[in-house]
């Protein structure tokens, strides 16, 4: 008697425990983001350009900023294949940040003035799986000048790997 207790419970617990994940799922996506108030998760603005079976893929908390804030970029490379990839670094740098103002003239550079390892580098992606690196755009131009302007920029992110050379993805971004 207690097995078919067991045998007709344990179905019955398991509906009732996906029907509540399921309404409370439901329920979060229903809120207006604008009552969570500043306690909330900030929104990630994502942009993504895929080349081959690899996805690179840009993502921030904002696209909207206060010209004094730095600005952190998350960039990250994914096989979005069945198969293994092998990339080919020419150092140890595995992305870029490039940010492009008025005019396309390029106003800051996350590699300018960094120094990386000047040793060859080989990762390999299986499927599924991505390297990331947080890149950070400081309140600075590329001629050390402490200062940013209000308006729209470009946000670029490319790999370093020699094979995506001029594979890039971009956002734009504003500054308030």
């Amino acid at each position: 008697m207690k097995v078919l207790r067991v045998r007709v419970l344990a179905p019955i617990l398991v509906v009732a425990a996906l029907t509540v994940t399921l309404i409370l799922m439901i329920n979060d996506d229903e809120r207006d983001v604008s009552e969570l108030g500043p306690k909330s998760d900030p929104i990630v603005v994502e942009s993504t350009t895929e080349h081959q079976d690899l996805l690179l893929i840009l993502s921030m908390p904002k696209a909207r900023w206060s010209a004094s804030e730095e600005i952190l970029v998350e960039a990250t490379l994914k096989n979005t294949g069945d198969e293994s990839i092998s990339l080919q670094y020419p150092s140890s740098q595995r992305f870029d940040l490039a940010i492009v103002g008025a005019g396309d003239q390029e106003v800051f550079r996350w590699s300018k003035g960094q120094v990386f390892r000047q040793v060859l580098g080989e990762v390999t992606l299986k499927p599924g799986e991505s390297i990331s690196e947080n890149l950070m755009w400081v309140i600075t131009d590329n001629d050390g000048t402490s200062t940013r302007y209000s308006g729209t920029y470009i946000l670029i992110v490319e790999s370093s790997a020699n094979t995506l050379k001029g594979v890039r993805v971009e956002h734009d971004i504003s500054l308030e």
